[in-house]
This record gives structure tokens, C-alpha cells and sequence, in this order.
């Protein structure tokens, strides 16, 4: 019984909250998908002043195709700043290295004057001397008529004299020499990309796109801006576009419930209600108080179950009088 009138309760709401609106079939509405396109598009085409997205962006006209595509326009800044760089470091410089190192560290024969510096052994301290070799032997060098042994000779005069001294100071020279000139080369070429590598791009009518962190053409992205710009307006306007096609075709939306319907059913709702008036008030009236009287007295009883906290009531509660087991009798032959 109780079940039954929960079923009731379900049933009165249902029959007050029912309408009678019927929504627009989906492929009944895709007929129309079309003009509303057309018309939000020549729209747009209206609106959309490409000449105010450039201002917009501060693009410099004319804005015309590039005359050398990307790999072109990279080899060209290449080109000029190797120019420029060879300019002040020549690549020659490491061939001149080479030969300074020879010279600096030439190994020395019999009969050449040079400069060496020594230690006099009587007073302790080094002093240079400008005199021919008389003679070089595994022991020393005779400096004029002075010989002085290895041990007296600057250990930085033993390139002069040992063939592995002499290969390690040079190959040592070249090394330091060389990575110095390096250095100073990429410094410069970095200053001279700097100053030109920017304005070869610009001049072949490309722009630097940070996004992207590379070079694109003036012209193609003057264009995806105003593609962006366009898109964005489009869509913004077709939903207005729609509304007023297919409110012109004899629709209308629905706000209650969502969607759009003919107007025929419109205006037919609409009069079945005024038609309806005071006897759907009292309806809805008797129905409410029905319904309130139903949820009070069986509310009650339900907050009482709750409270209890008898799991058994409140199973109860839910089913019907008529479906609870009745109490098992014992056979007449069992009973003791």
C-alpha cells in the first residue's frame, strides 16, 4: 500500500510538470545550415578591414611576396656575415700561427746569433746573453768563448736545443694562439649578425615571429592574422545569423526547455494554455495540496524510522503490507 502511493506521488508530479512542446527534427534544422553560413560569411567579408589588422599589428607596407624563399634568404645572411667576419679574422690567421710558432721556437745550429738567457753561477742570477753558438753538445752550449751547461740554461731556451721541447712549445703556441683567434672571431660574427642579420630578413620581406622563434613572410603572416581575426568575428556572429534565419523561417526557441520548435506549435501551446487558465490553477492547486498532505504524513513516519535507527522499519517502510512473509506455522505432526 505504501509502495503504491509513493507510485501516486511520482505520477502527480509527472502529470504537472508534462508539456506538449515538440522540438525541431535536427535534420529538419540542417536544411537551413547553409544561408546561415552564407549570410554570417558575407557578413564577416562586411566587417573584417584587413587594412585595420595591419595598422592593428604595425606592419609596414607594401606588403608584397618575398623574392627569395626561407633557405635562400638564410644562405644570403650567412654570406654577408662571413664576408664582414673574414674581413677582420681571415682564416690565413691560422697558417700565420703556424709559422710564428715555428720561428719562435726554431731549433738553433752552430753559427746563429741569438739571444739566450743563462745563470751565472758565480753570482747567482740570471742575466741574457747576445752572442753566436761556437758549439752545442749533449752537455751544454758555448756561447762566444763561454760554455754553459743545460743545467745554467732558462728552461725556457730548451725548445731551441731538445727536439720534444721544441715539438711540445710549439704545438702548445698553436693551440693557445688558435683558440684566442677563435674566440675573437665568434664574438665578432655574433656582433655582426646582430647589426645585420635583422634587417636582410626584413628586407626580403620577412617578419620574426618570437611564438615560432624563426623568420616567416611578411605576406603569410599578414594573412593568418587576418584569417585569426576573421574566424574569431565568425564565430562570434553565426549563433545571431541562425537565430534570425530560422526565426524568419517560422521558428522559435524555446527557453524553457531548450530548443527550437515550429511557431505553429508555439501558438498552439500557447493557446491551449490560455485555454486552460483558472482550471489549470485549480488543478495544480488540488494536486500541490495532495501531494504536501501525502509527503507530510508519510515524511513524519519516515523521520521517526530514521531517527530510530531500526533498519528493519525502515525496510519496512518501503514495502507493502500485503508482501511481508506471514509467520511460519509448524506442522500439526511436529508440535511437541
Amino acid at each position: 500500500m505504501k509502495r503504491l502511493t509513493l507510485l501516486m506521488i511520482f505520477s502527480i508530479l509527472a502529470m504537472v510538470c508534462e508539456s506538449n512542446a515538440k522540438p525541431v527534427p535536427e535534420e529538419e534544422l540542417k536544411a537551413y545550415e547553409y544561408d546561415i553560413i552564407r549570410l554570417a560569411i558575407e557578413q564577416v567579408n562586411r566587417d573584417v578591414n584587413p587594412l585595420a589588422i595591419v595598422n592593428k599589428y604595425k606592419i609596414s607596407l607594401p606588403i608584397l611576396p618575398p623574392r627569395l624563399d626561407h633557405d635562400q634568404v638564410a644562405a644570403l645572411v650567412r654570406k654577408e656575415i662571413e664576408l664582414r667576419v673574414s674581413a677582420k679574422f681571415p682564416m690565413t690567421r691560422l697558417k700565420e700561427i703556424e709559422k710564428e710558432a715555428e720561428e719562435k721556437f726554431r731549433l738553433y745550429k752552430v753559427g746563429d746569433k741569438v739571444s739566450i738567457e743563462v745563470i751565472d753561477v758565480r753570482r747567482h742570477v740570471k742575466m741574457t746573453l747576445n752572442r753566436y753558438i761556437r758549439e752545442i753538445t749533449g752537455r751544454g752550449v758555448r756561447l762566444g768563448d763561454d760554455f754553459f751547461s743545460f743545467t745554467d740554461v732558462s728552461r725556457k731556451e730548451y725548445p731551441h736545443f731538445f727536439r720534444d721541447a721544441h715539438q711540445r712549445a710549439i704545438e702548445q703556441y698553436i693551440k693557445v694562439q688558435t683558440g684566442l683567434f677563435k674566440e675573437a672571431r665568434e664574438k665578432y660574427e655574433k656582433q655582426v649578425r646582430k647589426e645585420i642579420e635583422a634587417k636582410i630578413w626584413r628586407d626580403e620581406g620577412y617578419v620574426f615571429v618570437k611564438r615560432l622563434r624563426k623568420w616567416v613572410p611578411r605576406e603569410e603572416l599578414v594573412q593568418k592574422l587576418i584569417e585569426k581575426e576573421w574566424m574569431k568575428k565568425f564565430e562570434s556572429i553565426k549563433s545571431d545569423v541562425e537565430v534570425l534565419v530560422l526565426e524568419k523561417n517560422g521558428y522559435v526557441w524555446d527557453e524553457q526547455n531548450g530548443y527550437w520548435e515550429s511557431k505553429e506549435d508555439a501558438e498552439r501551446e500557447a493557446q491551449e494554455k490560455a485555454a486552460q487558465g483558472e482550471t489549470g490553477e485549480k488543478a495544480g492547486k488540488v494536486a500541490k495540496k495532495k501531494i504536501g498532505s501525502i509527503l507530510s504524513k508519510w515524511g513524519s513516519e519516515i523521520q521517526k524510522v530514521i531517527s530510530s535507527g531500526d533498519k528493519k522499519k525502515n525496510d519496512d517502510l518501503w514495502n507493502d503490507d500485503d508482501e511481508k512473509e506471514a509467520p511460519k506455522k509448524e506442522p500439526e505432526g511436529e508440535k511437541k
